[in-house]
């Protein structure tokens, strides 16, 4: 008996199912054969006005296209130019940046090591502490020596 009654709740669930899936389907039904009696309706009169206001639309939005074709192309070409003039003005900022750097260079060479050593070293991410320390200490030292010899230059000579 129990099995019975197991198979025929099972059986009443299924049916329910199909009950659905019967009015789900006989609605869908419906809806397609409302969308044919509309169509249908407006292929007298009604769908050439609808046809000649589509098309009229249809050739305003194209004009609008074509306008918008022509604003992005006016802006692509004005970039275009405004990316050659900037690419020639940073191709000559980097022409004086080396004609500058060659004559630092042959005026004074160790000051421009110095620097290109500096720089070197801040891109480089520094060295370790006890080299920067013993590098700035010995640095320190050789400035405080060359002030001193400017300083006491003038006392010595007279």
């Amino acid at each position: 008996m129990k099995g019975s009654e197991g198979t025929s709740s099972a059986d009443s669930s299924e049916s329910k199912g199909s009950r659905k899936k019967g009015a789900s389907m006989q609605s869908g039904q419906s809806d397609i054969q409302r969308g044919a009696d509309d169509l249908g309706a407006s292929a007298g009169d009604g769908g050439e006005a609808r046809t000649r206001k589509f098309e009229s639309r249809a050739e305003a939005v194209g004009g609008e296209v074509d306008e918008a074709r022509d604003r992005l192309l006016h802006m692509g070409e004005a970039v275009r130019s405004d990316a050659n003039a900037l690419a020639q003005s940073l191709g000559n900022a980097a022409q004086e940046v080396g004609t500058y750097i060659q004559q630092q260079l042959q005026e004074r060479p160790y000051q421009t090591l110095g620097v290109a050593a500096g720089i070197g070293y801040i891109l480089g991410g520094g060295l370790t502490l006890r080299v920067t320390s013993l590098l700035l200490g010995t640095g320190g030292r050789m400035l405080a020596s060359m002030a001193l010899r400017e300083v006491m230059s003038p006392v010595t000579d007279s």
